[in-house]
């Protein structure tokens, strides 16, 4: 009986050529970079570490503070573990608390974050919270964003892009009536290391609904930005207009992707729905699968 060599030629040359294959199809270690505060000792922020994709500890305005609670969205499906927390700052006034950002995403870049901002029924008293990126490093960072920065005031979306500070309405405001607004903020951003940049931000599109978020009406969107060259440093903003007034912005689950260059991937990073394109490849792999077996 002849027997048939394991190893034959055309196998030994297709081994080392699907090896090199799926080494050329392995995706760039992805940079994941959370902050949900719920690993973090109650009490002020400072000095105290958690989180995911960051270094050091927790630094900036000291009056910041851990609070009970989640602040939770059906508009996308990010669930938070462990102790169910947040951050507010009740300081009347720009007030933030920071980590450093060892590895920058980089690439396609997505992210998102949940707020809840409220308004005086006058008007004249708001909540503040969001992120700034690359906060300026002065004596007194914890009030300096810097110039690049997204947060809510109220009912406003306010940003500033690395060209002034900007803002557009995301819910009406009802005369003489207090308004308490919960927002899930989802941005795109590119960050290429120089020359043109581009970034996109969303307020309250509802992904559990669509996933593609190529559906919903972008709060801002611009191709030709000149932004960060890279993330050093995540700033996580919260203050007020008044003191004590309302009690301060409320600011959590802060998520960055870049999927380690799978776009894809990224946003189910921080959205935990898959893009639609994503779905379409995974059904299309499915197909195939089974196709084999059928054969």
């Amino acid at each position: 009986m002849k027997l048939t060599p394991i190893f034959s030629p055309h196998r030994a040359f297709l081994l080392p050529l699907a090896v090199a294959l799926s080494f050329a199809a392995s995706p760039a270690q992805a940079v994941l970079l959370i902050a949900d505060f719920n690993d973090i000792a109650a009490g002020t922020p400072v000095n105290k570490a958690g989180g995911t994709g960051f270094s050091g500890n927790w630094g900036g305005s000291a009056a910041s503070n851990i609070i009970v609670g989640d602040l939770t969205s059906t508009l996308y499906n990010v669930p938070q573990t462990g102790t169910a927390q947040a951050l507010r700052n009740g300081t009347n006034g720009i007030r933030q608390n920071f980590r450093t950002v060892p590895t920058s995403p980089t690439g396609e870049v997505w992210f998102s974050f949940l707020t809840r901002t409220r308004t005086s029924a006058d008007g004249t008293d708001t909540e503040s919270a969001g992120i700034s990126l690359n906060p300026t490093n002065t004596a007194s960072p914890f009030n300096d964003r810097g110039t690049f920065y997204i947060q809510m005031t109220g009912n406003d979306l306010v940003y500033s892009l690395g060209g002034g500070e900007s803002s557009v309405a995301i819910a009406t405001k009802t005369p003489d009536v207090a308004s308490d607004k919960l927002t899930l903020i989802v941005g795109r951003m590119t960050i290429n290391g120089g020359g043109v940049d581009a970034i996109t931000l969303w307020a309250d599109p509802d992904l559990m609904a669509n996933s593609d978020i190529n559906a919903y009406t972008p709060a801002y969107s611009n191709s030709t930005l000149n932004g960060p060259d890279s993330i050093t440093r995540l700033g996580a903003i919260s203050y007020q207009t008044a003191d004590p007034g309302l009690g301060g912005g409320i600011l959590d689950n802060i998520r960055f992707s870049d999927g380690g260059g799978d776009s894809a991937q990224a946003f189910f990073d921080v959205t935990g729905v898959p893009e639609p394109s994503g779905v379409a490849l995974a059904l299309l792999g499915s197909g195939a699968f089974l196709a084999r077996r059928r054969r």
